[in-house]
């Protein structure tokens, strides 16, 4: 129903759409979700916003590595011990926002106590339309080579 819904609003808007849930696998939607892809959380508002090529291979924000370090890859070899990787901790309530970034109190790249825990991040982009939320978006790249 979500797909019917989607490419509904699509062909209305000339807009297209990826979302993502708990089971939702970014890598699967992204071929056919048009030439901008918006890689968020409703608790991380806007997280980054770019092309999937941008997304996927000069991810800006640490919640975006997270989703995809969280991704089993077909195109490298993992040993038998091989974890994947897990964005720790809980997101945060919707009644009390932590002040700063809201992903933070779960990033493993947040400078605390200050600019992360206090100020809110403005999305920024780098002139050609990739943007992100993030103080620190050259640290997400970090995630995904560990």
């Amino acid at each position: 129903m979500y797909d019917e819904i989607a490419s509904a609003m699509s062909s209305a808007t000339y807009l297209s759409s990826a979302s993502t849930t708990f089971d939702f696998v970014p890598a699967a939607s992204a071929e056919s979700s048009g030439e901008r892809l918006v890689a968020q959380h409703p608790f991380y508002a806007g997280a980054e916003l770019g092309t999937v090529d941008e997304i996927f291979y000069e991810t800006r924000h640490p919640y975006t590595a997270g989703l995809l370090a969280s991704l089993p890859r077909l195109d490298r070899r993992a040993g038998p011990d091989a974890r994947l990787y897990r964005i720790e901790g809980q997101p945060p309530s919707l009644v009390f926002v932590p002040p700063g970034c809201p992903f933070h109190p779960r990033c493993t790249e947040a400078r605390t106590p200050a600019p992360c825990a206090t100020e809110r991040p403005d999305l920024t982009g780098d002139g050609a339309g990739h943007q992100a939320a993030c103080h620190f978006p050259e640290s997400a790249r970090r995630i995904l080579e560990a």
